[in-house]
């Protein structure tokens, strides 16, 4: 590679300097001209005139180049020139590999610059990190030139605590220098550069009245003056990898620590990047820094005041430092005084915010300072209305109405600025006190719009799921028959993992439809999500999504889906243990059933109240069930048929219900692509059914492959029914130790997902057998 070389002093001097040397060159030629126009004329005197103007020029000329290009200031740090310093290195900004040290005039030794700020004495968490990072630094400082440490994570995460804890730890190994920058001050990054230069360089020693003007030569300078030394840069709040790189000292020993508002991955293109990822305070470490900023007694004194406070903050430590200073300004008001401020979502943010320098909202404002507009509409996106602030990018895309490739670039640049998350494929999520950040910036008629396309997207999507994640039921053209599914829609093929990823902003989406008066897609939400909920036993959302519904299902063109709403109600009523108010439900439902005169909406009612009625073990139970089971035979439809059959075997005697189990369980296992579970529910019947009988093989057998089925299909509450039914044949059989395993397994699930009633009963069994009573 051919060299290149530049001289700083001519490319890097003042104006003035320049000026200056353009004038002795000139005067230099024009003496030369004088004296070559004269030789004729002076020859007869000999020619001397001529020698000593020759002279002039040559001495004149001497002078000039001895003070213009060979004197050059010291790269030693800490050592100033009183004369003008020159440079002359081999290479470019990027690489400067030839510095000749020269002084003229006197020098002197000045202390090695140390520019890094002090660390706070409340830093706290990160513990694992810092360990990461000292073990990184002792293994690449004597063989990586220029190692740089990157520090990210959220926004208020304590980045540049965090740095500058380690930096002030460390420091002591770099004794040519420490180098600080600020560079929080996006809106004029190039300035905010040229700026720490500067500042670097008057630290190394060289006067302002000769440092370069432009940002290349500033750059130059730097990295020539910290060749080969032991120094540390800090550069805090950085946006762009080529901000960072403009600050990097001359390579050699020295080590970069580096902050980021945002991802810079473009970093290790050039260089060894250790990256280091801060992660939300946990819970512990958040009490162990309100302890050492407030005191341990007043938090101990309410731990559940100061849980609930740590869980409004979020895990991000500006936020639980600023209620560390309310709770120090008021010292003699409890913790629980904060509470009212944080439970209101319109004060939260304010009251985290209280003065600059100590606010999550300027934190926040910083971190998306440089959204483009596309950005920032997609980041306030999150807090509309409909949602929860966790999204699927297909509902985002239909939300903000913009092309899928412009959507897939503003959600990629919210990620890597750390304001949102992506926690699985084409799914995101945005934090809560974010997300109220996000919602200042909405305007009213966006946030409605982009709710409303949100609002049509999830009516869209669940009616697909609900189609094919309970093909049986059939009540969407009954009560629908304007709705046309898209069943070439992606989520016809998992509608269960949508129903998961969407459960919570199903929810958000019925109340948001009963707030602006959107009657039908409450319904229709309510009809079409009801499989999953009652499968999956989230009876909370049932019950709070089923009573908004009750009230938009009025009116005599509303009567058919009322009662089946009811009908849904009744069967979440039952699974919680309240009997009477499920029996009331499902009274309602028959009536209404039947005043309106629709055969399947009745068949529906009747079903649901004889199984209330068996629940209470009333007598009229089983004339109800044979009751619905005559309803199915007159509707003609086979999966009723077999469903009525498996309901009526709870309550017949064991010898008719194995003729029931045995024909509903040869139509469920002909149709397991849709009937699976029903398949596992009839062969657990069966096992109950064979244990009353005394055939306890062949009980055996039918719960082993029932509890196979329900624990592959992810069915807790079936399953455990199943391991408890387990446990009454090993009591059956006398083996009580079996009992007691089984119980304890099925109470354990029960426990494990708040299935209230049949952890009762599983408790009351257990009770049983350790008194030695079995029936």
């Amino acid at each position: 590679m051919i060299a290149k070389y530049a001289l700083i002093g001519g490319g890097g001097m003042s104006r003035s300097g320049l000026l200056r040397k353009f004038l002795i060159s000139l005067v230099a030629a024009t003496l030369a001209a004088v004296s070559g126009i004269l030789i004729n004329k002076w020859t007869d005197l000999g020619g001397w005139p001529l020698g000593i103007g020759i002279a002039v020029v040559t001495v004149l000329s001497a002078i000039w180049m001895s003070r213009s290009d060979n004197v050059e200031p010291s790269s030693t740090p800490g050592v100033s020139s009183a004369v003008k310093p020159r440079i002359r290195v081999q290479g470019d900004r990027n690489q400067v590999t030839v510095v000749t040290q020269l002084f003229g005039g006197r020098a002197t030794r000045t202390a090695a610059p140390d520019l890094l700020p002090t660390s706070t004495k409340h830093y706290t968490n990160h513990e694992s990190v810092r360990r990461e990072a000292d073990a990184a630094l002792t293994e690449q400082l004597e063989r990586v030139p220029l190692p740089v440490f990157l520090i990210d994570g959220p926004p208020g995460i304590g980045k540049s605590q965090f740095a500058l804890y380690w930096a002030n730890q460390i420091k002591s190994k770099f004794p040519d220098g420490v180098f600080y920058v600020d560079l929080t001050g996006a809106a004029e990054r190039a300035g905010l550069v040229e700026k720490a230069l500067r500042r670097f360089l008057r630290a190394l020693g060289v006067p302002e009245a000769e440092l370069p003007e432009s940002l290349e030569d500033l750059v130059v300078w730097f990295r020539a003056l910290t060749a080969d030394r032991r120094v540390l840069v800090v550069a805090d709040g950085a946006v762009d990898a080529e901000q960072v790189h403009l600050l990097f000292p001359g390579q050699g020993k020295a080590v970069a620590i580096v902050t980021a508002n945002r991802s810079l991955s473009d970093l290790s293109v050039e260089h060894a990047v250790t990256p280091l990822h801060l992660r939300r305070l946990v819970k512990s470490a958040a009490w162990q820094l309100l302890t050492r900023l407030v005191g341990d007694s007043r938090l101990t004194a309410e731990p559940g005041a100061v849980d609930e406070l740590i869980a409004f903050c979020d895990g991000v430590p500006i936020a639980l430092c600023v209620m560390a200073s309310m709770l120090n300004k008021f010292p003699h008001r409890p913790v629980s005084w904060l509470l009212a401020e944080l439970r209101d979502e319109h004060r939260r943010l304010p009251t985290l915010s209280p003065r600059r320098g100590l606010s999550v909202e300027e934190v926040l404002n910083a971190a998306c300072h440089l959204l483009t507009e596309l950005e920032q509409t997609c980041y306030t996106a999150f807090s509309a209305e409909i949602g929860t602030g966790e999204f699927g990018f297909d509902t985002l895309t239909a939300m903000l109405g913009q092309p899928e490739y412009e959507v897939r670039k503003a959600v990629d640049e919210l990620v890597a600025a750390w304001l949102i998350e992506e926690i699985g494929p084409n799914r995101y999520l945005m934090r809560d006190l974010v997300r109220l950040h996000a919602r200042q910036s909405l305007a009213p008629s966006d946030g409605d719009e982009m709710s409303a396309r949100g609002l049509a997207r999830y009516v869209q999507r669940t009616v697909v799921a609900g189609v094919r994640f309970a093909p049986g039921r059939g009540w969407l053209p009954i009560l629908f028959p304007h709705i046309e599914p898209d069943l070439h829609d992606p989520v016809a093929r998992q509608p269960a993992r949508w129903f998961i990823d969407e459960r919570v902003n199903l929810r958000s989406a019925v109340k948001y439809a009963d707030q602006h008066g959107h009657s039908e897609e409450v319904l229709i939400l309510c009809v079409m999500s009801w499989p999953f909920y009652e499968q999956n036993k989230h009876l909370d959302d049932l019950f709070v999504t089923h009573h908004i519904g009750l009230r938009h299902a009025t009116g005599p063109d509303l009567i058919a889906v009322r009662s089946l709403l009811l009908t849904q109600l009744a069967y979440a009523h039952l699974h919680r243990g309240e009997h009477n108010t499920a029996h009331e439900r499902a009274v309602e439902a028959h009536r209404l059933a039947r005043e309106v005169g629709h055969l399947r909406l009745a068949a529906t009612a009747t079903e649901t109240l004889g199984l209330v009625l068996l629940a209470m073990e009333a007598p009229e139970a089983r004339a109800t069930l044979r009751a619905n089971l005559r309803l199915a035979k007159d509707i003609g439809r086979a999966r009723r048929i077999a469903l009525a059959c498996l309901h009526l075997a709870k309550i017949e005697e064991p010898e008719a219900a194995l003729t029931l189990l045995t024909h509903a369980l040869a139509y469920f296992v002909e149709h397991l692509e849709q009937d699976r579970h029903n398949e596992g529910k009839t062969l657990t019947w069966l096992g109950i059914t064979r244990t009353a009988l005394s055939q306890f093989d062949e009980a055996e057998n039918a719960l082993g492959a029932a509890e196979s089925i329900m624990t592959k299909l992810r069915r807790p509450f079936d399953r455990a029914f199943v391991v408890e039914a387990r446990g009454d044949l090993a009591v059956a059989r006398g083996d009580r130790d079996e009992a007691e395993r089984r119980y304890r397994e099925a109470l354990a699930i029960h426990v494990a997902w708040s299935f209230t009633a049949p952890a009762r009963r599983t408790r009351a069994k257990l009770e049983r057998l350790a008194g030695g009573k079995t029936s």
